[in-house]
Parts: structure tokens; sequence; C-alpha cells
């Protein structure tokens, strides 16, 4: 739609900060990285005054979209090709599974406030998808934190770890407490996640990051 940004050519050094992400990922997460990337195929660069950090869409499949404020900088690029290829997953995970009841209504769910956002009011779905991605950057902050990346170096992973890992857990404990929203396999996914972030965060440093999560 009309906006004050717009979807822009990515220069050199934007492109060689992209492979220099993805080189990241993939040595900090190896099975995670396999298994997100699988679902990345395009990416787009925004720049312009009011744009967002990254952002993906179901109805732009197998894309993401990143300002160019965060393409100078390696490790913030990887976190935002790892948070939007997460939600890409889970996009991709809703096609065949039935995380939510017969009828789910975003408009009618019972709404979640996190305290990180003002006046935020999500519904269960939102909550959900951002808890899985929670997840996967608490693994992420995990890694780096026990990493020896020199590019990293300037990076507060044990504040990154703590503050998503503190979001993670507020979001799975909200959806985890109107069950009645979740299908089966959804009740099943949220008990998985729950599992995930526990073993994360009891990971002895060496063994934290490659097997994080899948």
């Amino acid at each position: 739609p009309p906006s004050r940004y717009d979807l822009v050519r990515a220069e050199g050094g934007e492109v060689e900060t992209i492979h220099g992400a993805v080189g990241l990922l993939e040595r900090l997460l190896p099975h995670v990285a396999a298994s997100v990337l699988a679902h990345l195929s395009f990416i787009g660069v925004v720049d312009g005054p009011g744009a967002f950090e990254s952002a993906s869409d179901r109805k732009v499949p197998r894309a993401v979209f990143i300002s160019r404020a965060a393409l100078t900088d390696v490790p913030r690029t990887a976190e935002a090709i790892l948070h939007e290829c997460v939600h890409q997953k889970l996009y991709d995970i809703q096609l065949l599974h039935p995380i939510y009841r017969p009828g789910y209504d975003a408009a009618t769910s019972p709404v979640i406030r996190p305290p990180w956002h003002d006046d935020a009011a999500w519904s269960f779905d939102r909550s959900l998808a951002a808890a899985h991605v929670y997840v996967h950057l608490t693994a992420f902050y995990a890694a780096l934190q026990y990493g020896a990346e020199p590019e990293a170096r300037h990076v507060d992973a044990a504040g990154g770890r703590r503050r998503t890992a503190e979001r993670a857990a507020f979001l799975l404990d909200a959806v985890a407490g109107v069950p009645g929203e979740a299908a089966p396999a959804g009740r099943r996914f949220i008990a998985w996640l729950t599992e995930r972030l526990a073993a994360i965060e009891s990971a002895e440093p060496a063994a934290a990051a490659p097997a994080a999560t899948r």
C-alpha cells in the first residue's frame, strides 16, 4: 500500500551482509538454519522514513523484507532473517496441520497483551506465532553467547537471550491458558515449544546452540 518507504535494489555491501548473516546462522544453528532457510527464496530491501525492521506476509510466500538500516550489521541481519523465516515456516506448517480449532476467528479470539508493547492487544494466533519466533531467537542468542563469532562481539547476547526467553515464556503461558483456541495439533505444538525453550535455557554452554530447536 502507499507508504513512506520504498522497495529498493540491494547494494553490494548489503548483499555481502546478507550472505554473512546466512553464514552466521548456518554456523551457530546448523539444524535450525537448514530448516527455516528452506522456506526462503527472496529478500526485499526497504528504505525510507518509518520503514520496519523486518516483515513477512503469508500473501507473499517465501519472501522476507528487511530495512536497509539493518543491512550494515551481520548479527542484526541474521536475527531479522531468522525471525521472518520462522514466520514463513509456520505459514507452511499451517497448510499441513490444523493448529487452530475449527472455526477459529482471530477477530473474536481471546486478547493477549504483551507487557513489552504499549497498548498491544494480540489475537491467539498472533501470540502463538510470536512465541514460535521468540523460542528461536532465544536459541540464536544462546548460541551467540557461548560462541566466538568475531562479528558478534558488540552484541549483548546474554541480554538478548534473557529478553527473548522471558517473552517466549510469557506468550507460551498465555496461549496455553486458552487451550480451547487450539486444535490437538496446536496444543502439541505449544507443548513442544515449551519443552524446547526449557531445553535451551538448561543446556550446557557447549551444547546450547546446535540442537536448540528444529
